[in-house]
């Protein structure tokens, strides 16, 4: 069995590079769904992708690792959500963040002033679930500023499961 696993995580791995976007994409998912975490290197390495989309399914995937505790791919993930253009990959990154301890208490915080709306939605969801008393502050002030209605009634949320878990 660990033969097979380590021959699929060889294949995995070439097919990361491969110049089909899409044949990348399902690598980048097969590599997490093995959860080796000697893939998380070579993932981290694709967060550069061309393709948004390979991108996007990348910080997906690393994200699987943050239940292991991978601080490689909490710091990448961290990184490129700085970093990187698309808002659809920087929310997907936002969402991935709940997988991480209160360590990405912080970048979600941050998360809340992106430029996208989707992407602050996410974050005022993502601190919601993750009930961290240090996003009421952050969240209050988003309520305040926020122009989006929909952004606004997650940061409502948000706050609620935040007060409720007191």
């Amino acid at each position: 069995m660990a033969l097979l696993r380590s021959k699929k995580f060889e294949e995995y791995l070439k097919k990361l590079k491969a110049p089909d976007p899409e044949v990348r994409r399902r690598a980048a998912q097969e590599l997490a769904d093995l959860g080796d975490k000697r893939a998380v290197p070579h993932l981290i390495n694709a967060l550069s992708d061309e393709d948004r989309r390979v991108r996007w399914r990348v910080a997906y995937a690393l994200g699987d690792f943050g239940e292991t505790g991978s601080s490689e791919a909490f710091e990448a993930l961290v990184s490129c959500l700085a970093v990187e253009q698309d808002w659809n990959v920087r929310r997907i990154i936002v969402m991935t963040l709940r997988h991480w301890d209160r360590k990405a208490i912080e970048p979600l915080i941050n998360a809340l002033k992106d430029e996208s709306l989707y992407v602050r939605r996410y974050a005022a969801m993502t601190l919601g679930f993750k009930k961290s008393k240090e996003a009421l502050e952050p969240l209050k002030m988003l309520l305040e500023k926020e122009t989006s209605k929909e952004v606004r009634d997650y940061a409502k949320w948000a706050l609620r499961k935040i007060e409720k878990s007191a």
